[in-house]
């Protein structure tokens, strides 16, 4: 028996071997069993909170106050909402972030629909959006990595260097077997009940805007946002679905925290 054993291993060795040097197919629950993530880099879920990195080494992109507006960046890799990937991102001023295509809609102020899982009809993050204003942007790129630094104001304009509403939102590369994360990590937030979630054009998969029990609200405190800490959003499935976890961020080798 120790025979037969012996040799099953080895047969289970090279095919493994055989495969990663062919074209047979595995599936990437077969590898993710093996080898968790690559090497160089694992980006890991952790309920530890993150803190706020600052603006050091940062590039600022909006240094006066608007209103309104969004401005566009570049991730290093793609990201996916709703099964399409886009390296082309929109910081909003009304502090959300839209794939693919800026939105400037602030709701009842401009005779709109409340800003909401469905406006603007785009995919997006909500960060406590409302009718808010921006006064200072900035980013810093990396090879897993991509982060955008909001400072705002909870009102219409603000004095640039004093905001009210402070974010910082970090994409990660996704891991190659399927997940992606993002992590938001909150200063002072005066717009605490604003729009928090992530969204389709339509609608949440998750958000922390409601206490109504269902399939969209995230688990853990709520409603609204809890200043001083850190959300984790994940998804496994090209960005169909989503969980929100307060309190956690993303450790690992690679993650450039």
């Amino acid at each position: 028996m120790g025979i037969f054993k012996n040799f099953s291993y080895i047969i289970v060795i090279q095919f493994i071997f055989e495969a990663a040097h062919s074209q047979i197919f595995i599936p990437n629950s077969f590898w993710q069993d093996l080898t968790p993530c690559k090497a160089s880099y694992c980006p890991t879920p952790s309920p530890t909170v993150a803190t706020l990195q600052g603006i050091a080494g940062m590039t600022q992109i909006i240094s006066t106050s608007a209103d309104d507006a969004n401005i566009g960046v570049t991730l290093p890799f793609n990201f996916a909402i709703n099964s399409i990937s886009s390296r082309s991102w929109f910081v909003g001023s009304n502090t959300f972030i839209t794939r693919d295509t800026g939105s400037n809609v602030c709701g009842p102020p401009c005779s709109q629909p409340v800003i909401s899982g469905s406006n603007p009809a785009l995919n997006k993050f909500m960060l406590g959006a409302n009718d808010n204003s921006y006064q200072r942007v900035y980013f810093i790129s990396g090879t897993n990595y991509f982060r955008i630094r909001y400072e705002g104001t909870a009102a219409t304009s603000g004095t640039p260097g004093s905001p009210n509403i402070v974010y910082e939102f970090t994409f990660y590369r996704p891991d190659g077997f399927g997940n992606q994360y993002a992590v938001v990590v909150f200063g002072t937030h005066n717009r605490a009940t604003g729009a928090f979630g992530v969204a389709n054009t339509a609608s949440y998969y998750v958000d922390n805007t409601s206490t109504t029990p269902g399939a969209n609200v995230a688990a853990g405190p709520g409603p609204g946002i809890t200043a001083n800490t850190s959300y984790l959003f994940s998804s496994n499935n090209g960005g169909i679905s989503w969980t929100l976890q307060q309190g956690w961020s993303i450790t690992g080798t690679g993650t450039n925290l």
